[in-house]
């Protein structure tokens, strides 16, 4: 399954100066589970909506996935709806420290598919496979749908 793994831009005021962590972690449990990762690091890249809009409308992505805390809920909500325009048939899953504790407003205030819950690192390749070999979410913990 192809896998794009998102960082939102957070402090936009400043320079980005750190790699994202958890984006590194699950990308790394999705290979080494045999799926295929692409991130897109909008946080570095300091790329625009116009920019955005433009990768994920070519982007090949059988999921796509963001995570981040409560100062990019907004974009979260920006972010998932463009993806649901472009690609209305690829699931989107959010999650991270915005999503935790809210999981009920992320799933009536976004397009999120599914919001990941807590740490995602055998989530994310639970949810993956159960996609990649059609099974349903159903069962599958750490998860809203």
């Amino acid at each position: 399954m192809k896998v794009l793994l998102v960082n939102p831009p957070i402090r936009e005021w400043a320079k980005p100066n750190c790699f994202p962590e958890g984006l590194g972690i699950l990308a790394t449990c999705l290979k080494n589970a045999g799926h295929e990762v692409e991130a897109l690091d909008i946080n570095a890249h300091r790329l625009t909506p116009d920019e955005v809009y433009d990768h994920i409308s070519r982007a090949n992505y059988d999921l796509v996935g963001m995570g981040g805390l409560i100062t990019v809920y907004r974009y979260m909500i920006w972010f998932s709806g463009i993806c649901k325009q472009l690609h209305p048939d690829k699931p989107v899953i959010l999650g991270g420290n915005a999503v935790t504790p809210i999981p009920q407003l992320i799933m009536q205030h976004t397009e999120a598919d599914i919001a990941c819950l807590g740490e995602g690192e055998q989530t994310i390749v639970e949810v993956a496979d159960a996609l990649e070999q059609g099974r349903s979410l159903r069962g599958l913990l750490g998860i809203w749908y």
